[in-house]
């Protein structure tokens, strides 16, 4: 249940730190300067299209581009924050020696939002409003909250926010 309060503050309330997303955002935009031009870059391009379609905008390479990385800015990210990183749609998973009750007052207002209009027939849990508890023996504890994205949401800046959160969640030496 500790697990979920720091993620919770590293979620909702902890700012992004300038210095440490720039630091990220060189690093990054050096990576993908590295990465310009190599063949499994094509080919992941190639494949994103084909699984989304070419006019979709998730079929664009969630890593981005040099440029598309400069352009994300402490602004926006937490702009995006705050107005989609929000406890009421989201979706927890908390696997661990924690009793369902106890797991459900830890994550709440999780959930508390109306739920999203249900596709019938759909086989996804975010789709059908699928809910479940499940027992079962764990030999590790893990914890991971998912959340509604907006479609027209760049997606180098997703994939750089969360990029953001996981550093902040799990430090590199």
């Amino acid at each position: 249940i500790h697990a979920w309060s720091v993620l919770e503050d590293a979620l909702f309330r902890d700012p992004l730190l300038d210095d440490a997303l720039e630091a990220a955002k060189s690093d990054l935009v050096a990576s993908a300067v590295f990465q310009e031009g190599a063949p499994v870059r094509e080919f992941e391009r190639e494949l994103y299209q084909m699984l989304g379609g070419a006019a979709s905008p998730w079929s664009r390479d969630p890593q981005g581009t040099a440029s598309s990385l400069e352009r994300a800015s402490l602004t926006a990210l937490e702009t995006f924050r705050a107005s989609s990183y929000r406890p009421g749609p989201a979706t927890v998973a908390i696997v661990g020696p924690v009793n369902e009750g106890d797991a459900r007052r830890a994550v709440a207002p999780v959930g508390e939002d109306p739920a999203p209009a249900l596709r019938s027939g759909s086989e996804a849990a975010w789709e059908n409003g699928d809910r479940r508890a499940l027992r079962r023996d764990v030999t590790n504890s893990w914890i991971g909250a998912a959340f509604p994205a907006p479609r027209d949401f760049p997606r180098t800046q997703l994939a750089f926010l969360a990029q953001q959160m996981e550093e902040r969640l799990n430090p590199s030496p």
